[in-house]
Order: C-alpha cells, then sequence, then structure tokens
C-alpha cells in the first residue's frame, strides 16, 4: 500500500472524528461556551509598536500588495484586500485600499530605500543627481498624501490538498507585516502571522473559529481571512473586538 494512501485514509480517520466530536460540541456549546472562551488558543501572530507611536498622529494610511515569495500568485493582492477589508472598518483610519500596478510600482519605490531587506527588494540606485532628486520627489509626494504605508511580505501560502471533508496537507499561511511612516521611514508597527489549521478534536480551544469559519477543512483563502481579525487586534490605536465588548456592557 503507497504511503500516500495510508496517509489519505488516516486523513479520512481524523476528519470522521472531527466531525464527531464537532456535532458532540456543537450540541454542548450552551453549557461549555463559557469555559471554553475562557481560556483562549494561541493567536499565531506576534506583533511590535513603536513606544512612541502617538507622536506620529497617524490618520490616512495606504495599504500595498505584499510581496510575494509564495506559490500562490495572487496572494499579495489578496492579503493585502483582507487586511484593508478589516481595517477600514475602523473608524480610527481613513484607509485606500490596495491597488494592483500602480500599488507594486509604489510599493518597489517607496519601501526598498527603508525596508527593502526585510522585504527583500533592492534598492535601485539612481543614475545621476537629478534622477535621485526625482525619486525624493515621488517618495515625498506618497507621503505627503498618506501618514503611512502598509504592506509585507508573503512567506507561505499553502491552500488545502484535498476537499472540506478530506485532507492531505491542511492550509498553511504565513506572511509578515508592516506599518510604515511616510515621514521618516520608521517601522511603527509589525507582525508576523503563520498558521496551519489544526483539527478540532485535536485542540478544542479552536472551537470558537471553528464556529466562524465552519467544521471543515479551509482553504487557505478563509483561514487567511479568520486570522486577520486577530492580526487587526495588535494594531496600534484601535480599539479590539474584546475592549468594545467591554465598553457596550
Amino acid at each position: 500500500m503507497r504511503p500516500v494512501k495510508m496517509k489519505g485514509r488516516w486523513s479520512a480517520l481524523r476528519i470522521f472524528s472531527f466531525l464527531i466530536g464537532a456535532v458532540f460540541l456543537t450540541g454542548c456549546a450552551g453549557s461549555a461556551g463559557k469555559l471554553i472562551g475562557e481560556v483562549k488558543p494561541r493567536t499565531n501572530v506576534s506583533a511590535f509598536s513603536t513606544v512612541d507611536y502617538q507622536s506620529y498622529e497617524v490618520r490616512k494610511i495606504v495599504v500595498l500588495p505584499f510581496k510575494n515569495d509564495s506559490n500562490d500568485e495572487a496572494a499579495g493582492f489578496k492579503v493585502a484586500s483582507y487586511f484593508y477589508n478589516q481595517l477600514s472598518t475602523h473608524k480610527e483610519y481613513e484607509v485606500s485600499p490596495p491597488l494592483k500596478e500602480e500599488g507594486e510600482r509604489m510599493r518597489t519605490e517607496f519601501m526598498a530605500p527603508r525596508i527593502g531587506e526585510l522585504l527583500g527588494e533592492p534598492e535601485r540606485q539612481p543614475e545621476s543627481r537629478e534622477e535621485k532628486e526625482a525619486d525624493e520627489g515621488s517618495r515625498l509626494g506618497t507621503g505627503g498624501q498618506f501618514d503611512a504605508v502598509v504592506t509585507g511580505r508573503i512567506l507561505r501560502y499553502r491552500d488545502n490538498e484535498g476537499t472540506p471533508l478530506l485532507t492531505l496537507e491542511p492550509a498553511s499561511v504565513a506572511y509578515e507585516i508592516y506599518l510604515i511612516s511616510t515621514k521618516d521611514g520608521s517601522i511603527l508597527w509589525q507582525a508576523e502571522y503563520e498558521e496551519t489549521q489544526q483539527p478540532l478534536n485535536e485542540n478544542l480551544l479552536l472551537m470558537d473559529r471553528y464556529m466562524k469559519g465552519g467544521f471543515r477543512w479551509w482553504t487557505s483563502d478563509q483561514m487567511t481571512r479568520l486570522g486577520m481579525e486577530r492580526v487587526i487586534d495588535t494594531f496600534p490605536g484601535i480599539k479590539t473586538q474584546r475592549e468594545v465588548s467591554s465598553a457596550e456592557q
């Protein structure tokens, strides 16, 4: 018997037990939901923001397509769009959506001199003083329109290898994201997200995520959208869902 078939059979057994457990736990959600909610699973997000963030007075933000180092050609634009969709629901900022061709050019021209090494984009060296001044003018023009830029780098964007009920390899996503001041190029906030879908029967603390995303194997797009809420919760200057709920009570 080939290893792949054994792997598929094992996945089928895992998903069968996962579904049985999900049905049982969903039925008990009324009594167990409070207990599960009090103990949180790991967020799969690590983040850092500068201590003097408030001094930059960030209000207007433009989101640029992420540099894409994954096998999914559209991942850079998709993840940037998911971030924009989440952040734009918060009234603390005015957010401009990512543009494909223009956004790629802006990221290359604006980011390369600032965090090009982090994004893996080499800085283009101007050939003359006039060209250098023109480049600076372009960057200052971007900085005059926006207070900060959001972009990042897709490290992995692997889709579910299977169906919603059966998988050989679950979805797995990893990316870096940065908020950069257009004033001086400082990184005001950065976060890393990395997650591979884990079966619910192996970690009951994931119940809340499965209730939001569905009791099935997710696509990479679905998992990224679910995880984006946790990324946004680390963004400086906005209220998390928990803080909003507490204020309403």
